[in-house]
């Protein structure tokens, strides 16, 4: 393991004035007397074997503002063995100017009562680790941000609603089961309970949220609470068991970015229109058989993920969707792409695998910023005019077993002189095209099982040289 004193005496001789220090598993016996002359405000320590007397010096540099001592060891054994620091040293009182501070995956249990000298300190990281405060210990008022995610925490401390401040609160994987109330915590604006099987939770009227996580929480629908939460911009609920979102998520007039993925999702009521703020919308791995047509008034939607469902159609309404960026609509059962999908002129990313495609429009074609293209896995028996797509740099077309004439549509390739890359994985062809050599900037063809080729790789691969074939 190399020796941090050594690193960082090769860092002082570098640089006349040194202000962060970073080191990452590493052995740190002593810190060199030469770094106590520069102004340091940052010390982060990640995975480095390092003893509390060590510690203690390290806290003598009162101009440090941010500090991480990220699952810090006092031996090898115990760094090997995930075992980190016990006890916070009392010395770290001392750190006047402190702001940040990040003392996750360490083996804490309680923190020092000199925390409460930290003044200045805004934001604490207590993630994994086993803290469990008994009623004499308080948090400095000052602080902001908060994350005591993976404690093992059956219940919120009360200390947490004794922060006046408190904005951003981190209680992921932790074992609260019961709803708590955070009324009294008047400024919170982000709330993550990511993990806690609560099956159901109630929040106040009073609450005034910008971003909620309630990803796994075996909620069985959105809680009723959440509606008057008009200020709610990101909200996420993703890997629950989920089966509508109804009318009521009109309400949510503000959201921005909302994620229901991996849920059991049967329907999307058409109010989710009134959702005019809306950016990012994640259906991803549902059991939808259709989408609502209202979907297409959410002009200022850039991405949008369906993928993973069982979507037998994509409506007319949803080319509407003229500042869409990212369309995912893999896996579902679409059969076709009807004409229209070339309004969305500001589309870049189309994923399209796996969609049992039997028929895919020309309008394509129209996808001028279109930068990746994803057709692989269908059933098509012709692949859609390319010719102007003159920003795409991946395409792929793996898979396209039912293709009637694949030497004819290779030729729908010879103008992309943008693209990078192109997937032919599982192609019925003899023969590689020359005229794709002419494409300058192309690096990289994916021919995978397709033995005719596979028979004379080294072959191939000369005359292409210097693009790649990976066969």
């Amino acid at each position: 393991m190399q020796s941090g004193e050594i690193h960082i005496i090769e860092i002082l001789q570098k640089n006349s004035e040194v202000k962060s220090i970073h080191l990452t598993e590493m052995m740190l016996a002593k810190w060199p007397e030469e770094l106590f002359d520069h102004k340091i405000e940052e010390v982060y320590l990640e995975y480095v074997v390092c003893p509390v007397s060590c510690l203690i010096k390290l806290f003598k540099i009162n101009s440090i503002k941010r500090l991480g001592l990220i699952g810090i060891a006092e031996t090898e054994e115990d760094l090997d063995e995930e075992v980190g620091l016990y006890e916070l040293p009392a010395e770290i009182g001392q750190l006047q100017d402190l702001e940040e501070l990040d003392i996750s995956e360490n083996s804490l249990v309680t923190l020092p009562d000199t925390l409460q000298n930290l003044h200045k300190l805004v934001k604490l990281n207590l993630g994994w680790n086993n803290f469990q405060p008994d009623s004499e210990f308080h948090f400095p008022n000052t602080i902001q941000d908060l994350d005591l995610s993976s404690n093992g925490l059956t219940k919120i401390p009360q200390e947490v609603f004794e922060l006046p401040h408190l904005e951003n609160l981190y209680l992921q994987h932790c074992q609260i089961k019961s709803s708590p109330s955070f009324k009294d915590l008047e400024s919170l604006r982000s709330l993550d309970l990511a993990y806690n099987k609560m099956g159901s939770i109630e929040f106040d009227e009073s609450l005034n949220l910008h971003s909620l996580v309630l990803k796994g929480c075996e909620l069985k629908q959105i809680p009723k609470s959440l509606y008057p939460m008009t200020s709610l911009q990101r909200l996420n609920l993703e890997d629950n068991h989920i089966t509508d979102v109804p009318a009521d998520i009109g309400h949510l007039s503000e959201l921005i970015e909302i994620n229901i993925s991996r849920n059991d999702i049967m329907r999307i009521h058409q109010d989710i229109d009134k959702l005019q703020q809306l950016h990012v919308l994640n259906v991803d791995r549902n059991d939808l058989r259709s989408i609502p047509k209202s979907l297409g008034k959410l002009q200022k939607l850039t991405r949008l993920t369906i993928s993973n469902n069982k979507i037998q159609e994509l409506p007319s309404a949803l080319y509407e969707l003229t500042n869409l960026v990212t369309l995912n609509a893999n896996w579902n059962v679409l059969s076709q792409i009807y004409p229209g999908i070339g309004k969305m002129k500001q589309l870049k990313h189309l994923n399209l695998h796996s969609c049992k495609l039997l028929f895919c429009t020309d309008d394509i074609n129209e996808l001028h910023n279109l930068e990746e293209l994803t057709l692989s896995h269908n059933w098509l028996k012709k692949i859609p005019k390319m010719d102007q797509l003159q920003n795409l740099r991946h395409l792929s077309l793996s898979g396209l077993h039912e293709l009637e004439k694949p030497e004819e549509e290779l030729k729908k390739l010879f103008q992309l002189h943008s693209v990078k890359e192109i997937s032919l994985s599982y192609w019925k062809i003899n023969f590689i095209p020359s005229e794709l050599k002419e494409l300058k900037n192309l690096k990289r063809i994916n021919l995978g099982r397709i033995p005719e080729l596979q028979k004379n790789a080294a072959f191939w691969r000369e005359e292409f040289d210097p693009i790649y074939l990976w066969f």
